[in-house]
């Protein structure tokens, strides 16, 4: 029901613009009128036959309905989720958070960051100025993680500063290829089957609205009321552009889904309904701790080894040694510290391209 009361909204948006006419008009006649029921300066709005405007408007609210069916085709429901205690095989997070249909952010990227450096293909290191990234030792990673540190390694270690526009401008432009190379491994791969819906939408969407405008202006078959019909091309195109059109889930990618999904369940479910069993594993949470912070589910990955094991859970070799009681705070503390160097370096970099001139950075942020 709030789907197609959605769809009869914008198909009555749309009517309340092609009133204009009656707006514009300068017939100020009030004067009633014994054969139409409203007044002569909506004559070029309503026309001057109610049964023809009440089919154009049925008409509409059914086209409007229809259209926006139609482009919610291109959603997806979610399927049901296989508890897993691993990820699947071969991906690395950014696949895992673009599988699930989430946009790859800054926490997708420092989750990313964390994995590689848990493989040993780079270290991390906090400095005074922010973080330094160095290359380890070959390691396996997927294609996605590599991209997500190869470039910035190029010339040598990176020091990832707050203040550093250069730097900033390099963490953002590894965001952006990270993106696009996840978008481009889900086709590649298999898990995600192209509609070609996107490019459609457009159209339909500029011939809807040049159509409605075309109504207003010329009052075709003397009322604008008729737009209703073209702008039900609007509503449709709209409602597939919000269910995310252009590419779906196949056979093999819904397979997959659920592996990542159930991994992720199983990250944030209290062991009071799904123990994860750490007992003679303990190194499984630092392994999973950066596909925790791509699912933004830290604490509650956290939290489950609490309550499995009695004690505060390890901090992982690669976010560096630590001596104290609260391990779990000291992870949160350095996740986020890695995150606002890169949120912050990225915006310092679109502040110095902005007062120059440019176009600015698109910082990608942690939420």
């Amino acid at each position: 029901m709030k789907r197609i009361a959605a769809y009869v909204a914008g198909i009555a948006a749309i009517a309340g613009l092609l009133c204009l006419p009656a707006i514009w008009s300068g017939d100020a006649s009030s004067g009633a009128r014994p054969d139409l029921p409203w007044k002569a300066r909506w004559d070029a709005v309503l026309g001057t036959r109610p049964l023809v405007l009440v089919v154009v408007v049925l008409a509409g609210l059914v086209a409007a309905v229809v259209a926006g069916r139609i482009g919610a085709e291109s959603g997806e429901r979610a399927p049901s989720y296989a508890r897993r205690d691993a990820p699947p095989d071969g991906i690395g997070p950014a696949q895992a958070v673009h599988v699930l249909g989430e946009r790859v952010t800054t926490r997708t990227y420092v989750g990313t960051l964390l994995h590689a450096a848990h493989l040993g293909a780079v270290s991390l290191r906090r400095d005074d100025a922010g973080w330094v990234l160095t290359r380890g030792h070959d390691a396996p990673v997927d294609e996605v993680t590599r991209l997500a540190y190869e470039p910035l390694l190029e010339a040598g270690p990176f020091h990832a500063s707050r203040t550093s526009a250069e730097a900033g401008a390099a963490l953002d432009g590894a965001i952006q290829r990270v993106r696009s190379e996840t978008r481009a491994w889900g086709v590649r791969s298999g898990t995600m089957g192209r509609l070609g819906l996107t490019g459609g939408c457009g159209v339909l969407l500029v011939v809807g609205i040049a159509l409605v405008g075309a109504c207003v202006v010329l009052q075709p078959f003397g009322m604008s009321m008729l737009g209703l019909l073209p702008g039900a091309l609007v509503v449709g195109a709209v409602s597939a552009a919000r269910a995310g059109a252009g590419t779906r889930h196949t056979r093999r990618g819904r397979e997959l889904w659920s592996r990542v999904g159930g991994f992720r369940q199983t990250l944030t479910t209290p062991s009071s309904r799904h123990r994860f069993g750490f007992s003679g594993r303990e190194e499984l949470y630092t392994a999973y701790v950066p596909w925790a912070v791509a699912f933004g589910c830290t604490r509650q990955w956290a939290q489950k080894y609490r309550s499995e094991v009695g004690v505060e859970p390890p901090v992982p070799p690669f976010l560096g040694a630590y001596s104290g009681e609260h391990t779990g705070d000291h992870v949160d503390a350095v996740v986020h510290s890695l995150s606002s160097t890169v949120t912050d370096a990225i915006a310092t970099a679109a502040a110095g391209r902005g007062s120059s001139g440019g176009a600015g950075a698109t910082a990608g942020r942690w939420d």
